[in-house]
């Protein structure tokens, strides 16, 4: 269920409390390491500065998955994804293929950065995996995927 959903099932006995990522500045000032003075800031503090944004950049800012191990924020952060996008995603709109949802939410998390294709997608499935002529990616059928993600009961038009 949705936030709002929740809240209208449970009948008043419940309260929304929004919790964001932290910005940068408040992951420094949570991990104790906001500078005092921005404007006068030294070369070690700058470099210190830097490698915590690789660090932020790296662990992401949400306030739970601060200070866990590995192991354990990587199933935190799958947990994040799993409930809120494929959950609600799936439930709401009444995705006919979860499966290859998931597939592609993985896929463009794992190359937020990078540029991507179907055409890619499925040369890169099938080189991985023996699918013979045809690729068995759920990528390769253009219009399958989009008419399951893209409005309720798969009524989105299937691009050409």
């Amino acid at each position: 269920m949705l936030s709002r959903e929740v809240a209208g099932s449970m009948r008043g006995r419940a309260m929304e409390a929004p919790v964001f990522p932290f910005s940068f500045r408040e992951f420094l000032r949570h991990h104790g390491r906001e500078p005092q003075d921005p404007e006068r800031v030294t070369k070690a503090q700058w470099s210190a500065v830097r490698k915590d944004l690789e660090t932020y950049l790296t662990l992401g800012g949400f306030p739970e998955a601060q200070g866990v191990p590995d192991r354990d924020r990587t199933e935190l952060l799958r947990g994040y994804v799993d409930v809120t996008l494929l959950r609600d995603v799936i439930e709401r709109y009444g995705v006919s293929q979860p499966l290859a949802l998931r597939q592609l939410t993985r896929h463009l998390l794992a190359s937020a950065a990078g540029l991507s294709s179907r055409r890619r997608r499925s040369k890169r499935r099938c080189a991985s995996s023996s699918c013979g002529a045809e690729p068995r990616s759920p990528m390769s059928v253009p219009g399958k995927v989009t008419r399951s993600i893209s409005s309720p009961g798969g009524r989105a038009e299937t691009p050409s």
